[in-house]
């Protein structure tokens, strides 16, 4: 009788071993499962933004309208005076007066980085401001520094600009 309960016993702990090591086989499986879902599903996201590169490579292209438009809004380190008219032009409109005090290009990088300090009434620096980020250029403005009471007036406002602009990758 002992031996035939401890043939029970064994037998019982066999099958729940079994059982478990089938139950982590099966977790395991619907694991990797999942994983090559997840994997196939961003292989299809990124094989279809490759083809909307291409098609959008191929677009331009054909349209030399938007070729050039793409153009304009990178800076290239023969048109870094363009840019600084560019900048006077804005500065006038807006009503301030500015001082570019940095314009480096960073060939590794592909930026050209930049720093200009301006004065004038606060609704003025917010136009100037505004008109930059609104130029066709790429341009990131990193950050505003602004101060009251400068110059000679005392009523205006200053500000120091840092921002970042994007070069051509192959200039």
């Amino acid at each position: 009788m002992k031996v035939q309960l401890t043939l029970k016993s064994s037998l019982a702990i066999s099958a729940l071993t079994l059982l478990c090591v089938w139950g982590a086989l099966f977790y395991f499986v619907v694991l990797k499962a999942r994983t090559i879902s997840e994997v196939t599903q961003e292989l299809k996201r990124l094989e279809h933004e490759g083809l909307s590169a291409e098609n959008m490579r191929e677009s331009i292209e054909q349209n030399p309208a938007s070729h050039a438009r793409v153009d304009s809004y990178f800076i290239a380190s023969s048109s870094l005076i363009t840019f600084i008219e560019e900048v006077e032009t804005i500065t006038s409109r807006a009503g301030i007066t500015a001082s570019i005090d940095t314009l480096t290009p960073d060939g590794k990088a592909k930026t050209v980085l930049l720093s200009v300090t301006i004065r004038g009434s606060y609704t003025a620096l917010q136009r100037f401001i505004s008109a930059l980020e609104a130029s066709p250029r790429l341009i990131r403005i990193d950050s505003v520094t602004l101060a009251r009471g400068v110059g000679t007036k005392g009523a205006d406002w200053g500000a120091k600009i840092t921002g970042t602009m994007y070069a051509y990758a192959g200039d």
